[in-house]
């Protein structure tokens, strides 16, 4: 565990943990009193904790001011937006995203999604929450992502003020450098990427007039869990060089 998340904000007196959290703690990782170890609370400050005492089902913390947000995470919130893709897909993305540390994902609806809204929407964001809390602790990452509800596509096509907008497509033909386009520094970027088969042209068309940039990542066709990964690293690595 690179950094525990804590349920809530820390105050002046002690940390009681219990339930699913101690059981982590104190059976999975086996921390005794007097044992250190890294974390943060919701609104991302992070902690020295230490165990300070042990009663039966509970584990007792002492917190103590750790290091500042690293400045690369702390400059530019990241939201993913993801065309769902088949089976459990979705859950190796959340856990990418969240390890690479995004701010917000949501699913997508396009065109030529083959998975249909079918009312278990709540059980699985339950689950990448699950999911995501478990990426961010493990590693290190700065924020734990919120999970929001799926939407349609066409609730995209709508302009988005102050956000910088990228859809990450192989028909992108003009040479846009990521590099150029994230020089300004932005404060949020949204990234939509598309389902198994791609967006159609005219999604395509559809977005660009509601503000979003096509960036290409190569000739080559990634399966959409890798073209994720290409395409957050890609906007990491481009807000990392373009940093003064």
């Amino acid at each position: 565990m690179k950094q525990f998340l804590l349920g809530r904000e820390v105050g002046s007196g002690p940390l009681r943990i219990e339930g699913r959290e101690y059981h982590y703690l104190r059976n999975v990782l086996r921390l005794r009193k007097g044992d250190t170890f890294s974390g943060r609370d919701p609104a991302g400050r992070r902690y020295r904790l230490t165990v300070d005492s042990e009663s039966p089902g509970a584990l007792v913390l002492r917190a103590e001011p750790g290091e500042p947000p690293r400045l690369e995470d702390a400059a530019c919130r990241i939201a993913l937006y993801q065309c769902v893709p088949k089976g459990r897909k979705m859950d190796q993305i959340v856990r990418q995203a969240a390890e690479l540390g995004v701010s917000r994902i949501a699913t997508v609806v396009s065109e030529r999604t083959e998975i249909c809204l079918d009312g278990k929407e709540r059980a699985r964001g339950e689950r990448w929450r699950r999911i995501a809390r478990e990426a961010v602790q493990q590693s290190g990452a700065e924020r734990l992502p919120e999970i929001a509800p799926p939407v349609g596509i066409e609730a995209l096509y709508r302009p988005a003020e102050g956000r910088l907008r990228l859809v990450f497509h192989p028909a992108a033909c003009d040479g846009k450098s990521l590099l150029a386009v994230l020089a300004d520094a932005p404060r949020h970027v949204d990234v939509l990427v598309g389902p198994e088969g791609g967006l159609s042209a005219g999604e395509i068309r559809r977005l660009e007039e509601g503000g979003f940039i096509v960036i290409s990542l190569g000739e080559t066709v990634l399966r959409v869990e890798t073209a994720v990964v290409a395409a957050l690293s890609a906007v990491k690595t481009a807000l990392r060089e373009n940093r003064p």
